[in-house]
């Protein structure tokens, strides 16, 4: 694989909008910085050592390549014969996000592990497009964020912090672990995780607001790959979404959100879903 870097952008932004709005005017903006070669050659290490597992994840890193889907029907009954709507949104929501990321893959076109090491020798076909950030984990927290607005919207209020607790803590390590999956393969840096989980975050916030599932808004801010040093490790919980400073990104507040579109597909997908998921009781 071969990246023409005097043709690669040091910074991708992605501005929000509202469809079928009566203005053109932009939400936010999600702003990405790209790391400097340095970060991705003092993350080799972190890929070597991740790489112990690979026998122990075999089936999953494999079982994920192509769908999310059932891993996430492990914590909740979202087959097609019995929540067909539901899983056809999280269907939707998975186009959606792979039609936002690649555009940040192949822009910025950063290397693969194995760009940079023979001795990594990843488990699978590495993909022809760049590393960062990860798709894997952009993906599973969009359907995260999606998940539990969802699911919060269709159970009554009383049990609206319950259900969100419950599945939050869950449904955390499960995106989690199917984003080091693909460290452990040899096809993502752990740096890829991190701006991926940013930006699924956004991405998964912002199709629920659309659809008509939330009444927050969405996080957006800037990512500044250019204040990584290597060292950085992907862990579950040490991500914040409230606005501030965090170090290597910024989460900007969120002002009045926008009036939304009525009855676009979107919308009328997601309140299907909801209905179905009136039926879910087990969130403990």
């Amino acid at each position: 694989m071969k990246f023409d870097l005097r043709r690669a952008p040091q910074v991708i932004s992605l501005e929000f909008a509202i469809p079928r709005a009566n203005d053109s005017k932009g939400y936010g903006r999600v702003n990405v910085v790209r790391p400097p070669r340095e970060v991705f050659e003092a993350q080799l290490k972190k890929v070597l050592d991740w790489a112990e597992l690979r026998e122990e994840r075999m089936a999953e890193i494999i079982a994920q390549i192509e769908d999310q889907a059932p891993f996430w029907g492990s914590l909740l009954p979202i087959q097609t014969d019995r929540l067909r709507h539901t899983r056809e949104l999280i269907d939707a929501v998975v186009q959606f996000t792979i039609f936002a990321e690649m555009r940040f893959k192949h822009e910025f076109a950063c290397w693969r592990p194995c760009d940079l090491s023979i001795q990594v020798q990843p488990v699978l076909t590495t993909p022809g497009h760049g590393t960062f950030p990860s798709g894997h984990c952009t993906q599973s927290y969009a359907i995260l964020e999606t998940l539990r607005a969802l699911l919060n919207a269709s159970k009554p209020s009383n049990t609206n912090k319950a259900s969100a607790r419950y599945f939050n803590v869950q449904g955390r390590r499960l995106a989690a672990r199917i984003a080091t999956n693909r460290v452990i393969a040899g096809v993502h840096f752990p740096v890829d995780n991190l701006v991926g989980r940013f930006l699924g975050t956004a991405l998964g916030q912002y199709f629920a607001y659309v659809a008509g599932g939330s009444d927050t808004g969405w996080i957006h801010g800037t990512f500044d790959g250019g204040k990584l040093d290597g060292s950085e490790e992907f862990l579950p919980n040490d991500f914040n979404t409230e606005p501030g400073d965090y170090g290597y990104y910024t989460v900007a507040p969120f002002d009045d959100p926008p009036e939304r579109a009525k009855k676009t597909a979107a919308q009328m997908l997601w309140d299907e879903a909801a209905k179905e998921c009136e039926r879910i009781t087990a969130f403990y």
